[in-house]
């Protein structure tokens, strides 16, 4: 009898083996599929690097007015975004422009830092996997050291940003560049945007450039006030969005109300963060939001955004 009892203890140890084993295993490829449909949504494929060096952004030209600048930037920018995603599949080199380093890589495969002479491009890499999504969904409001306390931030956004704010500073440390150009999509538009901010009221970079594309809402209504506040004169940020994509909608703001940065010129018109929208029904809303799109759209697009003030963004 006793040894009848250890047999059926066995069995049924080995029977929840087997079935922790199965489930395991069907979990490990229900993550495999979410991470492939991401990879298809987002970029149709994991994509392959340019054979070719691209072009280092241009500075801007005399004269020229801010929101032409932005326009040039908003298709200058777009291949550096899409390289950060190309990036986690391969580690080829051979498309960073001439007399360009690349200085460091962002951890996680999370984008990189180019040296140009004195300028500096920083891109932040968008949604890809699953950490990727666990950010976009911690929503929930926090403060954080380098910005005022009324400002808060989205928290995955944030804390995202805090594991690389260390690796731009030390970049702008040690090359003092003349310009520093950011750059991201989704995600990584956040991020961008994040980063703007910093070194606007943190350092005292000449010029700030950017280029975001589908960026959600970071933050409250004091940081989208705030953001640049007392450096709109330096910035030349361009920040596009498709008017049939659902991302930059994101977060909903159940907690507090999450809101755009505001746009608008300096008082002298010499800087500025302008909007660019376009609209454009690829039939759902994970096509809707690929940044191929965005970046077949951006050249059809008026040649200056609109610079005026982010009024019913939010």
């Amino acid at each position: 009898m006793r040894c009848a009892r250890r047999r059926s203890i066995y069995v049924i140890a080995l029977a929840a083996l087997v079935t922790i084993t199965a489930l395991t295993a069907a979990v490990l490829g229900l993550y495999i599929a979410v991470i492939q449909r991401i990879d298809r949504i987002f970029l149709g494929s994991c994509g392959h690097l340019p054979a070719a060096p691209l072009a280092f952004p241009i500075d801007r030209p005399a004269g020229q007015a801010v929101g032409e600048y932005v326009a040039t930037l908003l298709a200058q920018l777009a291949p550096f975004a899409a390289a950060t995603y190309n990036m986690y599949c391969s580690g080829g080199t051979a498309w960073i422009p001439a007399q360009t380093k690349m200085t460091r890589r962002l951890p996680h495969k999370a984008g990189f830092v180019l040296a140009h002479g004195p300028a500096l491009l920083i891109a932040f890499r968008g949604t890809f996997n699953f950490a990727d999504t666990l950010t976009d969904l911690n929503t929930r409001g926090v403060t954080v050291p380098w910005l005022p306390a009324e400002m808060r931030l989205h928290r995955g956004f944030s804390t995202r940003y805090a594991q690389v704010r260390a690796i731009v500073h030390d970049s702008v440390r040690v090359t003092q560049p003349s310009a520093v150009f950011v750059t991201g999509h989704s995600l990584g538009a956040a991020l961008s945007m994040l980063c703007l901010s910093d070194l606007a009221r943190n350092t005292s970079v000449r010029q700030l450039c950017g280029a975001l594309y589908a960026c959600p809402k970071v933050g409250n209504r004091a940081f989208a006030t705030g953001a640049f506040s007392g450096a709109m004169d330096r910035m030349a940020v361009g920040i596009v969005r498709n008017q049939m994509d659902a991302v930059p909608l994101m977060p909903p703001g159940l907690e507090q109300p999450y809101v755009h940065v505001d746009g608008g010129s300096s008082a002298d018109g010499s800087g500025g963060a302008c909007y660019h929208s376009f609209y454009h029904d690829d039939g759902s809303w994970g096509r809707n939001h690929r940044l191929s799109l965005y970046m077949a759209q951006i050249a059809t697009l008026a040649p200056t955004p609109d610079c005026a003030p982010a009024v019913g963004r939010e």
